[in-house]
């Protein structure tokens, strides 16, 4: 079970029921006054229930989702989609006759009686047509086609109409996948810190593009020469960083960073600037 550590609001769900998650992970988020809590998840396995909602108010140690134990570095990615449900064969329907009703068959009689053969020829042009509904091909098991990405495995979006969100180039990484009988294979993709549900129609290996990009900053000048664009954790705009380490996330660089007085922080590339009063060595 996974429980709230600390009481606050629960904000996001990080992964969807039925995705397979590693011990460790983050899972969810609370927030506490101005903080965002992050929540792990207890053991590796399947997520598979969401007994609190995002904008729900927990308190610690409340019982706020299930994830049932599993080897998830023992199983093929394949074994983890859900097999889509068979779709129901629909009861068929017999084909049917519109049937004359009786004052169209005593009429039909007389007409018969009255003009013989002539009558009848008449009758079968003016009778209604007889109307059959033709019974429904009956529904077979779709199977499931074995994913062409691996868990974990660095993708790009591919799909030349670009969104508001996403576009063609963004470098991601899989964290679940899925089946649908309608759209096909699709994965739940985490592009920084989005996570992303995109059809596989519009992911690619990142082979196709060029080799990662070159961090901004110099590492010659990284001792106290950056600054904080903007407000992280508790450290205002303006406040003096280091780097201590870097790594790119497929859309861009994730940092660590030191302040003055030795406190770690995890700020992304654009988070960071130079001081007005510095100027980098070309």
């Amino acid at each position: 079970m996974i429980t709230a550590p600390v009481s606050g609001k629960l904000v996001i769900w990080r992964y969807d029921v039925g995705a397979m998650v590693r011990q460790g992970e983050a899972i969810a988020e609370i927030v506490v006054g101005d903080q965002v809590m992050v929540v792990h998840a207890p053991v590796s396995g399947r997520f598979t229930e969401m007994m609190a909602l995002p904008g729900d108010e927990i308190e610690a140690g409340k019982v706020i989702g299930w994830v049932d134990a599993v080897d998830v570095e023992s199983l093929p990615l394949a074994s983890l989609i859900d097999e889509p449900s068979r779709k129901t064969r629909k009861p068929q329907r017999k084909a049917r006759t519109r049937r004359l009703n009786a004052p169209w068959l005593w009429l039909i009689v007389g007409v018969m009686t009255l003009f013989g053969a002539l009558a009848v020829g008449v009758v079968l042009m003016l009778a209604p047509a007889e109307v059959r509904v033709e019974s429904e091909t009956s529904g077979q098991p779709v199977p499931v086609p074995t994913p062409r990405f691996d868990r974990l495995e660095r993708v790009i979006y591919s799909n030349v109409e670009m969104t508001e969100s996403m576009q063609w180039g963004m470098q991601g990484i899989v964290q679940s996948a899925g089946y649908d009988p309608d759209s096909g294979t699709w994965y739940d993709v985490r592009f920084g810190d989005e996570l992303v549900r995109v059809a596989e129609r519009d992911l690619d290996s990142v082979g196709v593009l060029a080799p990662t990009p070159t961090l901004f900053f110099d590492a010659s000048h990284w001792p106290n020469t950056l600054i904080l664009k903007e407000a992280v954790a508790d450290f205002p705009a303006g406040t003096r960083v280091q780097i201590s380490s870097a790594s790119f996330n497929g859309v861009e660089w994730d940092l660590q960073v030191l302040t003055e007085n030795n406190r770690s922080l995890n700020v992304r590339e654009s988070q960071l600037a130079y001081p007005e009063a510095f100027t980098p060595t070309p």
